[in-house]
């Protein structure tokens, strides 16, 4: 089995990594972290990825993936008219689609891995995204395991201290992450259905 985990180098996606591997017990371990053209010190993801290496008995390689050319066309093209139209910034939902459209079908994974954390302030980590990303895992031929999505922060940390990790972050940052506002459900979902559509358009099978 190989796994493919969205990996910052934050608390989150270290513990995702670990956990996924004692849960699922995968041959291969890839820790990706997804390049957008607006990380700020996107390197300093692999630090952490020496943490995962040492305690997992799999094989783990760490790699940076370049979506800057779809982020762009989806994400940064007529961001300013959709954050005035929503009030609130969707750019999170469109990168977290460019990532995991990049690892689908970049690695092709068994199973895609995340540090999300249900949230009802970040569009990208809500129940109603978490239902989407776990459709467009299936229709791509992929899982997608969420192992800490009922955690909170503290739980976060204290599993990284019983597995003798780092609860130290090394994540590069975002220079657009953050809504500003808290999303409306119902619009969250909308959106979702454009993404929707993007995905069918991008994996339909030509006649």
């Amino acid at each position: 089995m190989r796994a493919v985990v969205l990996f910052s180098g934050g608390p989150d996606s270290t513990l995702a990594a670990l956990l996924a591997y004692e849960e699922l017990e995968p041959d291969e371990m890839v820790l990706v972290t997804c390049d957008n053209g607006v990380l700020v010190n996107v390197e300093k993801a692999g630090i952490n990825t020496a943490q995962v290496s040492r305690r997992v008995g799999c094989d783990v390689e760490w790699r940076i993936l370049d979506v800057h050319r779809n982020f762009h066309r989806w994400g940064l093209r007529g961001l300013e008219g959709r954050i005035l139209r929503f009030g609130w910034n969707p750019v999170c939902l469109d990168c977290k689609f460019c990532m995991l459209y990049g690892v689908l079908t970049e690695f092709e994974p068994d199973v895609v891995v995340t540090g999300d954390r249900e949230s009802d302030y970040l569009p990208e980590q809500t129940p109603e995204a978490k239902r989407f990303w776990e459709y467009m895992c299936r229709k791509m031929g992929s899982e997608y395991f969420t192992p800490i999505w009922d955690m909170d922060k503290k739980e976060v940390y204290e599993g990284l201290i019983d597995r003798k990790t780092s609860v130290r972050g090394a994540e590069p940052k975002c220079m657009l992450a953050g809504s500003w506002s808290r999303p409306d459900p119902d619009d969250v979902e909308r959106y979702l259905e454009g993404l929707r559509k993007r995905l069918e358009g991008l994996t339909r099978t030509p006649p």
